[in-house]
């Protein structure tokens, strides 16, 4: 159903759109630095008119010959438009210092062919504001046993209208005795896109032990700096949320594209327990802002679906259900009647109260939970459901239930109204696969849950609030409710089927 290229595992992703047509470009390998294949770790192309199905073009950049400046694996980068031509950007390495980046560039004329520019690299550590070679830095960091690592990668760029200038955004380190002091978004400058001034940092947060691969645009008159980072770079309790322990993609806001950047509070744009959501990036067409990241379900990685991105009065960021992605359903949707509700002798767990009126289920436990199961299966799904539990401790979702009986292998989407989360779990104990704290009105919100391939995606009023990466698990679906009546009312699940 997602975009993965054949043969080979897919890094981090960028996007540029021309008109309704989004470019794709995104790393590919089959093993790290792995020499013997001439298109392992180079940057693959695609390009769509939907967003959704994807057309392959050649490969965009292959790694140099021995001894060139980018010999090794091509690291991430970005693509902008000026005058025809594209211009695409990317970190480059070689087998003299394999742990030093720097940044280079290709052009292209048509679009397809890329050339790369004679001389690169455009862009290397500025010594008066970053660690570089002459003061590499003396501590572990990134994950790099050797102390020697020269950060310089993923430089973004964007052109700012009001000064004329393009402005490009590379993860870079500078001097500190403390690894958070060092990870910094370094800030440069350009007139043509091949000559760079470099500039101070622009985002120095001190508190993460690595922040990379940003992403900058405009919106509503804000600048805003999207960054990966997360507990798995060595920093611990990087949000105050126990669920969010793996990739989490963070914004910082600014009144000017040079900075400083600064974090709002509950400023986590995208998270889980897993490293999955990886190089989140946006992209504008059509005057939409759509936001795209790598999946990952252990080694088996893909493109995601585009998120809509918006901005609240207050500046606040949300991803939001593409409406697009309603043209892969099958125009048959499945309603939750009581002709197709399973009767519970027992099996089900606890017997209460289960009303029908209409479209709408209720469910009423008095003192503890209780599921309403379906004779409705589906693997790949997406269902939508308005609730109301006023006094309800928490309701769910349960899919994918594999027999029949409370025991059975299942997963469960849960809103716990006491703690204020999110919950991915199953029946009958509870673990905590994935949480995240969200605050929802209990007299009445709407919940989508999207099961799309190995893709689990939680919607409140439809934002996304828990995304999360699992073998896809066909099975039954039903209803939950704990000590409170709650009422499902206009549920509807429409089955996806695969691209």
């Amino acid at each position: 159903m997602f975009y993965s290229p054949e043969g080979y595992t897919i890094g981090d992703t960028w996007q540029y759109s021309c008109g309704p047509v989004v470019h794709a470009f995104f790393l590919q390998w089959r093993g790290f630095d792995d020499m013997s294949d001439t298109e392992s770790g180079s940057i693959g192309h695609i390009v769509s008119d939907d967003m959704l199905k994807w057309t392959e073009l050649p490969c965009a950049l292959v790694r140099g010959g021995a001894g060139e400046y980018d010999e090794l694996d091509l690291w991430t980068g970005s693509c902008v438009g000026k005058d025809g031509r594209l211009y695409l950007f990317y970190t480059s390495r070689n087998r003299n210092n394999p742990d030093a980046n720097a940044i280079s560039v290709a052009v292209s004329d048509d679009g397809v062919n890329f050339k790369k520019y004679e001389r690169n690299p455009v862009l290397v550590p500025c010594h008066r504001f970053y660690c570089g070679e002459k003061n590499k830095t003396p501590l572990a960091v990134h994950g790099n046993q050797n102390f020697s690592i020269v950060d310089c990668r993923d430089m973004h760029v964007v052109y700012d209208s009001k000064s004329g200038y393009w402005y490009g955004y590379t993860a870079m380190r500078r001097p500190a005795n403390e690894c958070t002091e060092t990870s910094v978004i370094a800030c440069a400058r350009s007139c043509d896109l091949l000559a760079w001034e470099s500039l101070p940092p622009c985002f120095a947060p001190d508190r993460y032990h690595c922040i990379e691969t940003p992403d900058v645009f405009e919106m509503n008159g804000r600048w805003y700096m999207l960054c990966l980072t997360g507990n798995h770079y060595g920093q611990r309790n990087t949000t105050g949320d126990p669920g969010m322990e793996g990739c989490l993609t963070i914004y910082a806001v600014s009144d000017s594209p040079v900075g400083p950047f600064t974090e709002p509070e509950n400023n986590v744009l995208l998270g889980s327990s897993q490293l999955s959501g990886i190089c989140a990036k946006t992209v504008l067409r059509e005057g939409e802002r759509y936001l795209f990241y790598t999946q990952a379900n252990g080694e088996k990685r893909s493109l995601s679906f585009p998120k809509r991105v918006i901005s609240d009065d207050s500046g606040r960021l949300h991803l939001m259900w593409y409406e697009e992605t309603e043209k892969l359903f099958i125009p048959e949707p499945v309603y939750f009647t009581a002709d197709k509700a399973l009767a519970n002798s027992g099996k089900w767990g606890s017997i209460v109260p289960v009303g029908y009126e209409g479209n709408s289920v209720s469910l009423s436990p008095a003192h503890d939970w209780a599921v309403q199961i379906y004779d409705i299966s589906a693997g790949s799904f997406v269902l939508d459901t308005h609730i109301t539990a006023p006094d309800a401790h928490s309701i769910g979702i349960v899919f994918g239930l594999k027999g029949d009986n409370i025991y059975s292998d299942n997963r469960l989407v849960l809103a716990d109204f006491d703690e204020g989360a999110i919950w991915l779990t199953r029946l009958r104990n509870f673990p905590r696969t994935c949480t995240r704290r969200h605050t929802v009105d209990r007299n009445g919100f709407d919940l989508k849950l999207a099961v799309l391939d190995t893709a689990v995606e939680v919607y409140i009023n439809g934002e996304l609030v828990l995304h999360y990466q699992a073998d896809n698990m066909p099975g039954k679906l039903g209803f939950f409710a704990e000590r409170g009546r709650a009422v499902f009312d206009n549920t509807v699940l429409y089955r996806v089927k695969d691209l």
